[in-house]
């Protein structure tokens, strides 16, 4: 199945809480990646009230023990949010040699591939954490990512970041996700976007 990698407001409509990878890159791939930005940072305080953290947001790689913990909290999405995302098992994660990272808040992730590929990027309601991912990922070597073409919002969020659209893929009725909403939906194009990394 194509990587359907985004994410959705809560009216359905994309936004920016999705994206991107491992790749090779010249820049330095720490560890741990501060994101100085701590309005992108949020704690749960309920479904009713959320409470800015008072830390910066800070992204770490998942053992093999903690993939199934990614699982879960990627799997606490929204249906609406899960359609965009390919639901990968543990095995397949460890198949596809993907190196996964989650927000040390708890309220979100996202995972890279070692061509560079971004994959799984979600974040929870009321974490906003999509712009830290994006920057994260790159910092960690992300390079490349796949987005349904939905009111162009996906696309142009990681325009911003540097990245451009290097092909399309059709929409396959085959690889669609299960439930989707053609009605909501149609039949987007899947925009495959790369960024030169210095």
């Amino acid at each position: 199945m194509q990587e359907y990698e985004n994410h959705r407001d809560e009216d359905g409509t994309a936004d920016e809480q999705s994206v991107p990878l491992h790749g090779s890159s010249s820049r330095k791939h720490p560890d741990e990646v501060s994101i100085s930005d701590t309005r992108e940072g949020y704690i749960h305080a309920s479904d009713s009230e959320r409470t800015p953290s008072l830390e910066p947001v800070q992204f770490y790689a998942c053992s093999d023990v903690e993939i199934e913990n990614f699982i879960v909290l990627r799997d606490q999405l929204p249906q609406r949010q899960r359609l965009m995302l390919t639901p990968y098992t543990a095995e397949e994660y460890k198949e596809r040699r993907a190196v996964l990272y989650l927000a040390n808040n708890n309220g979100g992730g996202y995972g890279i591939l070692p061509d560079g590929e971004i994959v799984s990027v979600f974040s929870l309601p009321g974490y906003q954490l999509g712009r830290a991912i994006i920057e994260d990922a790159i910092l960690r070597g992300g390079n490349k990512v796949e987005c349904f073409d939905i009111n162009n919002k996906l696309p142009e969020l990681y325009r911003q970041f540097g990245f451009y659209e290097a092909g399309r893929i059709p929409w396959n009725f085959t690889q669609a996700p299960t439930a989707w909403s053609y009605e909501k939906y149609d039949t987007p194009d899947v925009i495959i976007m790369e960024i030169k990394l210095q």
